[in-house]
């Protein structure tokens, strides 16, 4: 797993250089730096040893023409991968745009739709001379429109996660996980937290809106009058993990092998991307998410992050 970053929630620094940009000329150049100043070297020794200049002649030469042709052989192969970098970096730039085209198309035009749906579904339903079944069907309507529109904020959570990248912040354990809680609709839940207080973790800026997903997707699954969801954390040398366990209906088998194998084209066989925006913010930190069956008969989402 990569470094987090500093203490401070900074990206770990190299100096100048890890700024510096390593063109095909600088390797080449840097090479042949070396490469003399250690054949210069051998010679002196050779020279010390044996005192025979003409072997002495010889062996510098051939030393010059082998560092002369790797120099060349290095600079072909810097100079090819940089052209097949930047065509990489080009694709990626401009799968970026489009991503970003379909997002604003996804987040405006088809949320905007979906309004005008559900308040037709509404008006319709209002009419006294509907009978039960329409009544019914417009429910339906409102429901599953209600349902895309959370699917729509929630991929414009995903894309945050993208945007932000691995920021690296600092932020205090019990305050997050009780700032994500407190974020959630729990009156007619228990929700319980024990964490170790005083820790520090090194996680995504969106790490608190993924522990919310998480108990809020906890809730709105379960089958009981009052669900129960228990936040537990410990901590070892390095990492801290945090237990999220309910007393709900428990994953079917599918959903757990989507996650084990990360079969993202699987995506829309899941109720909705909250469970992959809380994986992706913790492993986008180099964390862990794991997804159990507890004695409760429901599931345990155990979350392993770095300590700062």
């Amino acid at each position: 797993m990569t470094d987090a970053g500093d203490g401070d929630g900074r990206p770990a620094g190299g100096g100048a250089w890890s700024t510096m940009e390593w063109t095909p000329v600088r390797v080449t150049a840097l090479y042949l730096v070396l490469g003399f100043l250690a054949l210069v070297v051998s010679d002196l020794l050779i020279v010390a040893v044996l005192d025979d200049p003409l072997l002495s002649n010889v062996q510098s030469a051939k030393g010059a023409i082998e560092i002369l042709a790797t120099a060349g052989f290095i600079f072909v192969l810097t100079r090819r991968s940089r052209r097949q970098l930047r065509r990489t970096n080009n694709e990626l730039e401009r799968q970026r745009e489009e991503l970003s085209v379909l997002h604003r198309v996804l987040r405006h035009d088809l949320r905007n739709a979906l309004t005008v749906i559900a308040g037709a579904a509404t008006h319709l339903r209002s009419k006294r001379e509907l009978d039960s079944e329409a009544i019914d069907h417009c429910t339906r309507i409102e429901r599953r429109a209600e349902r895309l529109a959370d699917v729509v904020e929630q991929a414009s959570q995903i894309r945050r996660i993208t945007e932000n990248g691995n920021d690296g912040s600092v932020l205090d354990l019990e305050a997050t996980i009780h700032a994500a809680v407190r974020t959630v609709d729990t009156a007619d839940a228990s929700v319980s937290v024990d964490v170790p207080s005083d820790e520090k973790i090194v996680v995504n800026r969106l790490f608190e809106a993924a522990i919310a997903e998480l108990v809020d997707n906890a809730i709105s699954h379960a089958e009981t009058a009052r669900p129960t969801v228990d936040i537990r954390g410990s901590r070892n040398a390095e990492w801290i993990t945090i237990r999220i366990a309910d007393d709900g209906p428990g994953f079917p088998d599918r959903v757990r092998r989507v996650f084990a194998r990360r079969e993202f084209d699987q995506l829309l066989h899941l109720e909705g991307m909250g469970l992959w925006f809380a994986y992706w913010t913790v492993s986008d930190a180099g964390g862990t998410f794991r997804i159990e069956s507890n004695e409760a008969g429901g599931t345990t989402i155990v979350l392993s992050v770095r300590r700062a």
